[in-house]
């Protein structure tokens, strides 16, 4: 299933709750020395990367996939999109004519890889399969020579300082203890322990709880998602349950979280020196990438859509509550 952020967490409470503001940490914090870096100055060179039939592309235009006859436009090949058991392409050469308006790719795109950064070589352009629920395509560049694992954000720059790439792995929610107090977790068990005295928190016999840590880790700190999720309701009626969360997104350092104010679901940051320098989020409808300084301050980098599906095909959350009678 695609990823999208479905979050219905009660943002008010949260604020109320502390997560606006550092968790056991009034200031920053000492981040460890190293070098700085501002990925801003790189604004203007960053391009999207998109990854379709596990191969990396520069991203360069979404198609649309309905014409104003409500059927699949024409530059879609059919099979794409009426089910055909046929041998269909994952991707066919793009048009002459499409190719003299789009914008001409670089010879090369510095991407980001899990070890460091990559000169991969642009492709020609090439109309990209990219249909999930209904059919659509996409005008990319096929990017070769840095291998599948790399960064939703690529640079048409050579002048890159050294990145690295951490995307999210694995999301593992668990079942919330009756008390907060039995959290191992000493800064999930602070978080849910005011949580969970929220009145949002406790309407009536609760169903189902979970808690979920999400963290990647840039070597001096990390990038992490701490939730609680509960269903809950008195009703016979499982549709009259409800489902309330709270989370916190930030830079961890050690038991302190300095905030950061991105969506609870994100894919992965970029790091340089053992710190977190940027965040991408959005995934699978756009590509954010916004710059994260020593206090958790966003900056603009990227933002860019790159895709679009029917939204029931999309959801996602990383609370692991199913919900009974859907969203």
């Amino acid at each position: 299933m695609q990823r999208r952020d479905l979050w219905f967490g009660l943002m008010a409470a949260m604020a109320a709750a502390g997560c606006g503001g550092a968790t056991k940490a009034a200031t920053p914090g000492n981040r460890g020395g190293g070098e700085a870096v501002d990925l801003a100055t790189l604004a203007d060179a960053a391009r999207p990367v998109i990854v379709a039939h596990g191969q990396p592309y520069l991203y360069l235009e979404f198609v649309e996939p309905w014409g104003a006859d409500g059927e699949p436009t024409a530059v879609i090949p059919s099979c794409w999109s009426d089910g055909s058991e046929e041998a269909c392409p994952a991707t066919v050469p793009a048009p002459a004519d499409v190719v003299a308006r789009l914008p001409t790719p670089p010879a090369t795109l510095t991407v980001v890889t899990p070890t460091g950064l990559c000169q991969a070589t642009v492709g020609p352009v090439e109309l990209v399969d990219t249909h999930g629920c209904e059919p659509s395509g996409t005008y990319a560049a096929r990017l070769t020579g840095c291998g599948t694992a790399v960064a939703p954000i690529g640079f048409a720059a050579t002048d890159v300082p050294t990145l690295a790439w951490r995307p999210v792995t694995s999301v593992a929610p668990t079942p919330l203890p009756a008390s907060a107090a039995a959290l191992t977790d000493p800064l999930l068990r602070e978080l849910a322990t005011t949580w969970l005295a929220m009145p949002g928190m406790n309407h009536g016999q609760r169903h189902d709880a979970t808690s979920t840590v999400v963290e990647v880790d840039a070597g001096r700190e990390r990038f992490s998602t701490l939730m609680v999720t509960v269903l809950q309701g008195d009703s016979a009626d499982q549709c009259d349950w409800e489902v309330a969360g709270q989370h916190a997104v930030g830079l961890r350092r050690g038991d302190q979280l300095i905030p950061v104010e991105v969506p609870d679901i994100w894919d992965g940051v970029l790091t340089h020196d053992g710190r977190v320098v940027a965040v991408v989020t959005d995934a699978p409808f756009r590509v954010v990438a916004q710059t994260v300084d020593d206090a958790g301050k966003l900056g603009p980098l990227l933002d860019v859509h790159v895709w679009s599906d029917n939204e029931e095909c999309t959801q996602q959350s990383w609370s692991g509550i199913e919900y009974p009678c859907g969203l």
